[in-house]
């Protein structure tokens, strides 16, 4: 039997157990029932239908969609340029004009050869940057090719979108003006543009995601730039209506992932900028605290590193737009520097995104000091212990909230660590969205972060888990801190293993900081045996000269305990960390397994040497 995506048969196994419960059996029931219905909706519905109805009522406004019947200017030898462009994972290198119908085994790098971001890291990247011309040879050479909507996966939303915003934002950054594309090309970014408008991502309130907004910076450009008001109109009830759903009263981007907070806040700051040019003041009301907020909420998730340079965990999955380094820098860059308090001070050139932008006189920051202390925003699921040169970052959110689309893992109560800005406990990240993918599929599970099993069960499941009832995966959680002396501690309590068929258990797992090392404790409170995994992800072997630190364990109520290294080998799953989509790097993995007498308990402590 093929599983939903996302559930492992130790989950399914005790869903099957679970809902022997008459009760339980009736919601599985109405649950699985709800989902087939839902799909098939999916299906036979028109997708305007789910639009909400302030967008749907402005898409009457942009009319029907009508192919052009303009002509393209021909193709003209390729102007001098990079003989490369940039895709999802690693470069497409040619000699004229790149095979624009190159076929890839993943679907995301094929969708990046048509999405144009390659257009700005032709000039983000390049030792010679990218000219005006020879951006508008390669538009014109991939349009001759593919047509303005060719079929497939080349024309789904999101795709288009990307192209329509990259090509208009390299229009502004090398043509030095928003309108500066040729009208053979604008022709075709209007028939794009009104395509999209007729194919938003919306599909209902529980696989609705980030998607739509990043139309919606599509068709503002479009409209803009095109002089189409209809589509900023439309562009604008949909900007509002997504920033309603997917950020969270702290100003996260509710989606779970670290990298996608900083995406999602690069989209926000290149539509700010825009309606900045061109004197919208509507739009400049809906952003002005969703930037701010988001903008300050990326450096929620920056440590400042070894030799200077900053480091961001790759928490929940790492978009294929672009590696995170390319966004690193995005809190010192020239369109962020008057959205937030002032990030402490950046030690050198801008890179990445950042760099298209360069930092004015407003950009240049004071430094800051952040207060150490544990900053808790409970309602979106995020906590940070900074003390004593160290950091952690954890996720604890309560997992019986609505369903919805997401970039989480199941990662519940599981930090990441770093002393001085060196990593020490870390999360390895997503190798691939291929749903064939065995290490991609791994990595987004308890297993592949720093948490416990109990028979083969996480500590709570998220939002993300929408295949799965939320009666099944709902629980309570609770943190809290406080200082003992020189030492500070972090705390969180939870009952997600409620839904442990046979076992009654709470959960506690506290995070003891003092000068020279930190004490993670797991407690298990309650009745019953069970079995506990418990992974521990390194960047290199504790305990070894290479690491820095070592680590020790203690235990109460434990029997049978063993304990393995795994470190990289040909499966690509144990051992491996990602750290920007489709690529790998060594690291280790640390399994520990035990049989439980309930209660008990494991403390591992983690100090570091000299």
């Amino acid at each position: 039997m093929k599983l939903p995506y996302g559930v492992d048969a130790q989950e399914f196994a005790n869903l099957k157990a679970w809902a022997m419960h008459p009760a339980n059996g009736v919601a599985l029931a109405w649950h699985a029932g709800w989902i087939v219905f839902r799909s098939l909706l999916f299906r036979i519905r028109p997708r305007r239908s789910w639009y909400p109805p302030t967008v749907r009522r402005q898409l009457a406004q942009v009319g029907p969609f009508k192919p052009s019947t303009a002509s393209l200017v021909a193709t003209a030898p390729r102007p001098p340029g990079p003989s490369r462009i940039r895709l999802a994972i690693g470069y497409l290198e040619f000699v004229d004009y790149p095979d624009w119908r190159t076929t890839f085994e993943d679907g995301e790098q094929y969708v990046s050869l048509h999405r144009w971001n390659w257009l700005l890291r032709a000039v983000s990247d390049e030792a010679h940057p990218a000219s005006f011309e020879w951006g508008v040879a390669m538009m014109r050479s991939w349009l001759a090719a593919m047509s303005a909507l060719p079929e497939g996966l080349a024309s789904e939303s999101y795709t288009t979108g990307e192209r329509i915003s990259n090509a208009l934002m390299f229009a502004r950054l090398r043509g030095g003006s928003w309108k500066a594309l040729p009208d053979d090309i604008r022709q075709a970014l209007v028939e794009m543009a009104v395509r999209l408008a007729h194919s938003l991502e919306y599909y209902g309130e529980q696989a609705t995601g980030n998607h739509p907004l990043n139309n919606a910076r599509a068709l503002y450009f479009a409209g803009q730039c095109l002089e189409r008001p209809t589509l900023t109109a439309l562009a604008r009830f949909t900007i509002e209506e997504r920033l309603g759903q997917i950020v969270t009263v702290d100003g996260f981007m509710r989606e779970g992932s670290s990298h996608y907070h900083f995406l999602f806040t690069r989209w926000l700051l290149e539509l700010h900028a825009a309606a900045v040019e061109f004197d919208d003041n509507v739009l400049l009301r809906l952003l002005s605290g969703p930037v701010r907020q988001a903008t300050a909420r990326c450096l929620f998730f920056l440590v400042p590193g070894e030799n200077g340079v900053w480091a961001m965990p790759s928490i929940g999955d790492v978009s294929p737009d672009c590696e995170p380094e390319w966004l690193l820098d995005l809190p010192w860059s020239n369109l962020a520097a008057a959205q937030s308090p002032p990030p402490p001070r950046h030690p050198g050139v801008l890179t990445g995104w950042a760099g298209l932008w360069p930092r004015g006189d407003a950009g240049v920051p004071t430094q800051t000091t952040e207060p150490e202390g544990l900053k808790a925003y409970p309602q979106s699921g995020w906590y940070r212990l900074d003390w004593n040169s160290w950091t952690a970052i954890w996720r604890a959110e309560a997992g019986g909230g609505r369903e919805q689309a997401s970039h989480a893992h199941q990662d519940f109560a599981s930090l990441v660590l770093y002393k001085d800005g060196r990593e020490v406990l870390i999360d390895i990240g997503r190798a691939s969205y291929q749903r064939v993918s065995h290490a991609g599929n791994h990595a987004v599970t308890f297993a592949a972060h720093n948490a416990p099993l109990l028979d083969g069960v996480g500590p709570m499941l998220t939002p993300r888990d929408r295949f799965l009832p939320r009666s099944y995966r709902s629980g309570t959680v609770k943190v809290s801190s406080r200082q003992d002396g020189e030492a500070f501690v972090g705390e969180i309590v939870h009952d997600g293993y409620r839904r442990k068929v046979g076992v009654e258990v709470q959960h506690s797992r506290s995070i003891r900081v003092t000068a020279d090392r930190v004490v993670v404790s797991d407690a298990f409170v309650g009745r019953g045996e069970a079995r506990i995994d418990l992974h521990l992800q390194w960047p290199t072997m504790p305990n070894s000269a290479e690491s820095g630190f070592t680590i020790l364990r203690e235990s109460v109520g434990l029997s049978d305990e063993g304990e393995e290294f795994m470190l990289a080998d040909d499966d690509g799953v144990s051992g491996w960390r990602f750290p920007a989509y489709g690529t790998k790097a060594p690291s280790v993995t640390q399994k520990f397994t035990a049989k439980a007498q309930l209660p008990a308990a494991v403390h591992h402590t983690i100090q570091m040497k000299g």
